[in-house]
């Protein structure tokens, strides 16, 4: 139980930091659709699964840009089991513009922010209901 004296901190912070997460969510699914809007589709090989800390494994990927020039690029994610297999043929969003790729799968492009909108909306309902209450 939370000290009475405490009480206005505890929940002011968790709605504040609720709404600036839920902010900042908001900012990263924005940045990824500007993203996903300037990028073309291409394909792309898994050339390496690097295991990780506690069992995990990130794919190395390759694939060739819009002017056919090989690139290789490390996936943003890790997970256990491996999300992908060695030479798994995959599709790769890539901005010819700034050079950014990144692997076209639901966990890549909006993983991230779904997690840090589930954790904020947790944290602003607590501060709120703790106003409340």
């Amino acid at each position: 139980m939370i000290p009475q004296a405490y009480q206005p901190f505890v929940t002011w912070g968790l709605t504040i930091l609720g709404c600036g997460g839920l902010g900042f969510a908001l900012h990263l699914r924005r940045r990824s659709a500007r993203f996903a809007g300037r990028a073309t589709r291409l394909r792309g090989t898994i050339v390496e699964l690097i295991p990780g800390d506690e069992g995990v494994t990130t794919a190395r990927y390759r694939f060739r840009d819009t002017e056919g020039i090989e690139r290789t690029s490390l996936s943003k994610g890790a997970s256990s089991p491996p999300a992908f297999a060695l030479d798994q043929e995959v599709d790769v969003l890539f901005d010819p513009t700034s050079g950014d790729s990144v692997l076209d799968t639901w966990a890549e492009r909006h993983g991230a922010v779904t997690i840090l909108c589930l954790f904020s909306g947790a944290a602003l309902i607590a501060g709120l209901w703790g106003m409340c209450g």
